[in-house]
């Protein structure tokens, strides 16, 4: 029996492109997440002494919309994606 990853098919790609992109969302907005929604708004450098201005607060409060979005919208899509590259792997 011979795995369908010694092959390269479309659905393959579709599966490793969908299963990249959502690991890339699901990362970002934990960052996101953890950094109380200012990680796309600061470098990393600024972040701790911008963390506490009250003039950052819109992008903040974008920040966390955006990461509660992906957190409510993008988990499905990478279970899906998880599951269909198992049954590549598998079958």
């Amino acid at each position: 029996m011979e795995s369908s990853l010694n092959q390269f098919t479309p659905l393959l790609a579709f599966t490793f492109i969908g299963l990249f992109t959502t690991t890339f969302l699901l990362l970002m907005a934990f960052i996101m997440d953890k950094t109380n929604g200012l990680f796309l708004a600061r470098s990393l450098k600024d972040f701790k002494k911008d963390q506490k201005k009250t003039e950052f607060e819109k992008e903040r409060q974008v920040g966390k919309k955006l990461s509660a979005w992906i957190f409510k919208f993008i988990p499905p899509f990478f279970i899906v994606f998880l599951v269909m590259f198992l049954v590549l792997l598998l079958f």
